[in-house]
């Protein structure tokens, strides 16, 4: 009965299924008209298994870009110059509204300090702002003009 059990429990947990997001700490810069620039950043989100087919153990494995629209690519740009759009394999698009906290450039260094609001059911009030998941130091290349959207 014992080994029944423990045989079921190491079926159930090989069956579950994981996640991770891997980002890259590389940023693209580029100017795209006089005073705007287009900052590309990416991750790898990477999951095994599957919850509706058990023994699943493939890996899969999609990138997205996260894309910032900010007026310099100098000193500190605050919240209320910056646009945010991530573009994933399998959502396309996706604008994020509403933002706190600002991006600071040192050289070819950028420093993501965003916060994101998070809501509660249906309401379109934030009930909190929790730090962007990649904040933190970046190693910024400044690229030729052209649109970082093109690349994909």
């Amino acid at each position: 009965m014992r080994q029944t059990f423990v045989v079921l429990i190491i079926v159930f947990l090989s069956s579950c299924s994981s996640y991770k997001e891997v980002p890259s700490f590389d940023a693209y810069a580029m100017e795209i008209a006089p005073g705007k620039y287009e900052i590309k950043t990416s991750y790898t989100s990477s999951y095994r298994g599957n919850l509706h087919a058990p023994f699943d153990l493939r890996k899969h494995v999609n990138s997205h870009d996260t894309y910032f629209s900010v007026p310099k690519i100098e000193g500190v740009v605050f919240f209320s110059e910056i646009d945010m759009f991530e573009k994933t394999e399998i959502l396309g698009i996706l604008y994020q509204s509403d933002l706190k906290g600002k991006i600071e450039f040192k050289g070819n260094k950028m420093v993501l300090m965003l916060k994101l609001p998070r809501y509660e059911g249906s309401s379109s009030i934030p009930t909190r702002w929790e730090p962007y998941r990649f904040n933190g130091e970046y190693s910024l290349q400044k690229l030729a003009n052209k649109s970082l959207k093109q690349d994909k």
